[in-house]
Formats: structure tokens, sequence, C-alpha cells
């Protein structure tokens, strides 16, 4: 079974998309604190969704965590989640932290969602580059 970690700070968000992914063992996470206990407890998740701001809009905890796996985790796959992103995000996003995928919260379905999850899953697999 795909394990996958959400980290988000909003728990409606975290429930959507818990939901959008039926048949993965998936643990949420609020904070950076709670992601950083579940990855020291757990094996590595396959993918790793991650908000960019879990605190406010400037905070950048997320990207904190994408870099953690990043280099702790590297077989895991990494999607950012981002209600306001900052200017500029996308190069910064892709190379900082070689994420598989950007999602904007305002603007992606949650078919989107799962399609992103099942592609990095499949690169996981592949061994195919992210982003």
């Amino acid at each position: 079974m795909n394990r996958i970690l959400l980290v988000d700070d909003e728990p409606a968000w975290l429930e959507q998309l818990k939901r959008a992914l039926p048949g993965c063992d998936v643990d949420a996470a609020r904070t950076y604190e709670e992601a950083e206990e579940l990855l020291g407890k757990n094996e590595a998740y396959d993918v790793a969704v991650v908000d960019l701001n879990l605190i406010d809009g400037g905070d950048e905890l997320g990207g904190k965590l994408l870099t953690l796996l990043r280099k702790s985790y590297p077989l895991t796959r990494r999607i950012a989640l981002s209600g306001t992103p900052p200017g500029s995000v996308w190069t910064k996003v892709f190379n900082l932290y070689a994420v598989d995928e950007l999602l904007l919260k305002n603007s992606m379905t949650l078919q989107e969602f799962r399609q992103a999850v099942e592609t990095a899953l499949q690169r996981r697999l592949t061994g195919g580059q992210a982003g």
C-alpha cells in the first residue's frame, strides 16, 4: 500500500486531501513539528504533499520540511501546495526543493490532486526525475 504524508495547517484541507486518496495509507500533520515526528517514527513515505507555509503566508516552514525530505528521504517524492505563492515561486520551488509538482489550492481540483500523487508514485517506481 502506498504511504502518503500530508502536511497542511488547515484541517479542512487535510480532510479533503485524505478523502481524495482512497486505498493509500495516509498520515497527516498540521505543523512542521508533527511532520518531523511522523518522519522520525515511520519508514520513509512514498510521497509527501506539503503546504509551503504552515503558520502564515510567509513562514516557508513547508519549504524547510521539503528541504529536510530532499536531504534525509531522497526516495520520497515531494509535491508542494500553496494558497498564495510568493512571486517567482515556480523556479524556487522546483529548483530548491526538487518537487514533482506545485499545486495551487485555490485552482486545483481533487482530480488534479489525485493525478499529481499518482504521477509522483509512478516516478518513484521508475526512478524518474522530479520537477
